[in-house]
């Protein structure tokens, strides 16, 4: 650890030091023939965190903030759930987003839902580009890596949308671009 840093995960909310962990964990070592003993143990870290922070109708929950979900939990419980190879978590947790974050009128997630609201209104329709890009990085393994169909027409929309709308030109080269928040 780099002095005078302290510890970066100690400041983070528990539910995104626990994602960021288990990805870590599964994107990083998951599946190299040396660390099967490791891999069994993240395993057993995918299924905990999945028991903490993943209802059974797909939602991802950050009690942290009063039980909300929001578009990059999803989103990297997709990523997780395709990690770990759960293909029945993924679709639960991408049938979920479809219902309540991707409804916008394009193919964007709105970023915040709250349980004391109505099932199908998102409390804030703006998106995060984080979560739509974890969101299209997951479709993008679940299908080229993992083989389940079905999410290529979702990832192409997505991929469309991000560059319509979350580009903008860099005021400093206006032939280049910056992404929006």
């Amino acid at each position: 650890m780099t002095k005078g840093m302290g510890d970066p995960l100690g400041r983070m909310p528990v539910l995104r030091r626990r994602m960021v962990l288990a990805g870590i964990a599964g994107l990083g070592a998951f599946g190299r023939s040396a660390w099967r003993a490791e891999a069994a143990q993240m395993r057993t870290g995918w299924e905990a965190w999945a028991r903490d922070f993943l209802m059974p109708d797909g939602r991802v929950v950050d009690p942290e903030q009063g039980g909300i979900s929001h578009s990059e939990g999803q989103a990297y419980g997709l990523l997780l759930a395709q990690s770990f190879g759960d293909a029945e978590a993924f679709a639960r947790i991408e049938g979920w987003t479809r219902a309540h974050l991707a409804i916008r009128e394009d193919s964007l997630m709105a970023w915040k839902w709250q349980p004391d609201r109505q099932a199908a209104e998102a409390t804030d329709w703006r998106n995060a580009t984080d979560g739509d890009l974890l969101r299209a990085w997951a479709l993008l393994r679940a299908s080229r890596d993992s083989g389940w169909r079905g999410y290529e027409e979702s990832l192409r929309s997505i991929a469309r949308d991000l560059v319509a709308l979350c580009l903008a030109p860099d005021p400093r080269a206006p032939s280049e671009h910056l992404l929006l928040p």
